[in-house]
């Protein structure tokens, strides 16, 4: 079975991409984060994730261009070429969690307004704000424990 070591590294970007919805991003995006978090070498050409997605030249620059600018996604040179390649950013998944982190406390303060506005209880508004902040909290006490030792900052 030659083929083994490359179909549980398509089978997972396939599944990965079947989530697409999960992550809000376009299911080519979510291939290349997914391809990169499996593929050998760690390191990936345009080209490389062309042969590797079949996704065209467009749908890769424009993944990795958004995924570079999320900070999930670095490009790197790579010796004795002049091309660029992608790889993922150390890190890269806490910076996902910390992005939905940070969507989930504006949320929470979007309640909180519409709380301090609500004329009489509103069941629903304070359950999804206590569910939230729940998860808000949560959430943050999980990434801090995940902190490099020494460092005081987010990472």
């Amino acid at each position: 079975m030659s083929d083994e070591p490359a179909r549980w590294r398509h089978d997972f970007v396939e599944r990965m991409a079947a989530l697409g919805d999960t992550t809000g991003l376009p299911p080519s995006f979510t291939q290349v984060f997914a391809w990169l978090v499996v593929c050998d070498p760690p390191q990936q050409s345009v080209e490389q994730l062309r042969a590797a997605l079949g996704l065209s030249a467009g749908a890769i620059s424009a993944a990795t261009a958004t995924l570079v600018r999320l900070g999930l996604v670095e490009r790197v040179s790579q010796a004795g070429q002049r091309r660029l390649a992608y790889r993922l950013r150390p890190r890269a998944w806490e910076r996902l969690l910390r992005m939905r982190l940070d969507a989930t406390r504006e949320i929470c303060a979007t309640a909180d307004d519409a709380l301090a506005h609500v004329p009489g209880p509103h069941d629903r508004l304070r359950e999804m704000r206590a569910v939230l902040g729940h998860f808000e909290a949560t959430l943050v006490a999980l990434l801090d424990d995940r902190r490099e030792p020494g460092s005081t900052r987010p990472a």
